[in-house]
């Protein structure tokens, strides 16, 4: 899999090579692949294979500013039984475009770019996790995120540059088959109300509840949760669940399954579903 250490290691070490992919990994431009970094041997990268599926949500290819886009990747590959994948989304320049949102942080992790790799400086992926690499049906896997377009006035094309891994599990560096995929979708940045309707930021208590291990607020009642999304100060991204919301707007919004919220700065966005959009943020001790 992605990240194999190299030099002498023992067999419960070999599993760290399940842990993530190499970083800065895609074959974006300016960047390398695992197997031309040397975690990988004798290995050849295919591309424009029907392997990878990249299921863009419900959008079309012309995207807004205040859209949040699901993003399905599915690797098919039969008799493999562990898999890993790395993607990025880049602009015209090939800087980082967006923000990659992880519903499930224990099948999926955000990585930072190779320091080793100047054109990959300020680029996010996400990538695998150890419990992310197996198969959930023989031959098949899937992972599914969220990613929200650039805010910070760019427009133009942008690129989603994945990489999968279908490993023949053999505790080696060699053998395992490498599939590329891009996607591409033109960028708007919303300028008038005639294209779409802007809301302003509403600033919002929240206060993190150690009982039970959620953040607490208070929304308006008029209107439902469209979309909830905690940032931290690392520069990782989830969407929240709005566990309880009574009568009175009393909100309980809790991490993704499995996903513990650790002391640190974390700043929350909650969209409601006509659109106005509030902001709020939170220390935990």
């Amino acid at each position: 899999m992605y990240g194999m250490i190299n030099g002498a290691i023992d067999k419960d070490e070999m599993s760290l090579k399940s842990s993530g992919s190499h970083q800065s990994s895609t074959g974006a431009p300016g960047e390398k692949t695992c197997t031309q970094s040397g975690c990988h041997s004798n290995a050849f990268i295919q591309q424009n294979d029907t392997t990878n599926t990249f299921q863009f949500g419900e959008k079309s290819n012309t995207l807004y500013s205040d859209d949040t886009v699901g993003i399905k990747l599915t690797v098919r590959k039969a008799g493999t039984t562990k898999f890993g994948f790395q993607i990025v989304c880049l602009d015209s320049m090939n800087k980082n475009a967006g923000t990659f949102v992880i519903y499930d942080g224990v099948r999926i992790q955000s990585q930072n770019a190779d320091d080793f790799v100047p054109t990959a400086k300020g680029r996010r992926y996400l990538t695998h996790t150890y419990q992310g690499n197996k198969a959930i049906i023989p031959g098949e896997i899937e992972w599914t995120f969220s990613w929200i377009p650039p805010q910070n006035g760019y427009k133009g094309k942008v690129t989603f540059y994945m990489m999968s891994n279908c490993s023949n599990n053999d505790q080696t560096s060699s053998g395992d088959q490498f599939y590329s995929t891009k996607f591409s979708a033109n960028y708007q940045q919303v300028s008038s109300v005639q294209e779409k309707v802007s809301y302003p930021l509403h600033p919002i208590t929240i206060i993190y509840n150690k009982n039970s291990q959620s953040f607490e607020t208070v929304l308006p009642i008029y209107d439902d949760i469209r979309d909830i999304y905690c940032f931290d100060l690392v520069g990782n991204t989830y969407q929240l669940q709005c566990q309880e919301k009574s009568l009175d707007g009393f909100c309980q919004l809790s991490m993704p399954m499995q996903k513990q919220i650790v002391p640190g700065f974390y700043g929350i966005r909650v969209v409601l579903n006509k659109g106005a959009v509030y902001t709020g943020t939170s220390i935990v001790y």
